[in-house]
């Protein structure tokens, strides 16, 4: 007899789901409330938590570079979720031409005890990885409104509705590095320098790997003759074409008061406008970080 939809999608193998609020530590005045705590797993590059898509369990990649989430049209089909036909998604990425994808809405996404209702996502293949499949991306549309602490060390993720504290990590115990969001649309950005020259940079959990953008390479004057001699490779992302990369020692990246010393980063031929880096897991792992929009910062506690 065939399976349901239900029981396919309860078949697949997924991360545990942690304790929520219940077991979150006592609170400040201020109000912050928890919204529960979830597992963070990286797999083969790729930052997973579980979630729960109208009741049944899966698995979704974490992507702070992402203004949009999406969910994957195997997925989709199986939940059979209606088009939203208001609205088509615009996808741009550092695979070049812009994309339109259709859109779908889903009644109930949760991730630990928060809950989003009818959610509009864009119907986008995901990233493919051996092993069990992702039902999709979490972006900051979703997510942006939430004060999200990724203990890396910890591999956890909470999620808090902030309160009176203006997005500060006040649950944290020991002091740590606060540096300014920059606004460009509803991507995390910050300013740095890399080998002395500021940049614009994405704090960019769907990105495995950092990667510096061909035209701060340019301003840095590492064109292809400086790069020849270092190993290559082809990067993934939206958009057709998939960007070429070699990976370049650097220095040392400066991210406010955090530094990086003698860094090896991807330095791709793609040109994203306003964005000269991503700073990716390879970097963001070593550190707690408290993602805050409502405080217009992000934390770090060094490791």
């Amino acid at each position: 007899m065939p399976l349901s939809r239900r029981a396919m999608l309860s078949a697949m193998p997924v991360l545990p789901l942690a304790a929520c609020a219940d077991a979150a530590p006592t609170l400040p005045s201020c109000g912050i409330q928890p919204l529960g705590s979830v597992p963070l797993v990286v797999d083969q590059g790729t930052l997973l938590v579980p979630v729960t898509l109208e009741g049944i369990r899966a698995r979704m990649m974490l992507d702070t570079g992402s203004e949009r989430t999406t969910i994957d049209p195997y997925v989709a089909g199986l939940l059979r979720l209606p088009d939203n036909l208001a609205h088509m998604s615009t996808l741009n990425g550092i695979g070049g031409a812009t994309q339109y994808r259709r859109d779908v809405v889903i009644p109930e996404i949760q991730i630990g005890a928060a809950k989003f209702t009818m959610i509009s996502l864009a119907v986008v293949d995901s990233p493919k990885i051996k092993g069990p499949p992702i039902s999709g991306l979490l972006g900051a549309d979703l997510l942006s409104g939430y004060d999200l602490d990724f203990d890396f060390p910890g591999d956890t993720l909470s999620i808090y509705r902030p309160g009176g504290c203006r997005g500060e990590p006040v649950l944290w115990s020991r002091t740590n590095d606060r540096i300014p969001l920059v606004r460009r649309g509803l991507l995390s950005m910050v300013r740095a320098t890399l080998d002395g020259t500021e940049i614009a940079a994405v704090i960019d959990t769907g990105a495995s790997s950092s990667i510096v953008m061909a035209g701060a390479a340019a301003r840095m004057g590492l064109g292809a003759a400086q790069l020849m001699g270092d190993p290559g490779g082809t990067a993934r992302g939206v958009g057709a074409n998939a960007p070429n990369y070699r990976r370049h020692r650097f220095r040392r990246l400066q991210v406010g008061p955090l530094g990086f010393d003698a860094p090896e980063l991807n330095v791709s031929d793609a040109r994203v406008s306003g964005i000269d880096m991503l700073i990716g897991l390879d970097l963001l792992r070593q550190n707690r970080m408290w993602l805050s929009h409502t405080a217009g910062a992000v934390f770090f506690q060094r490791g």
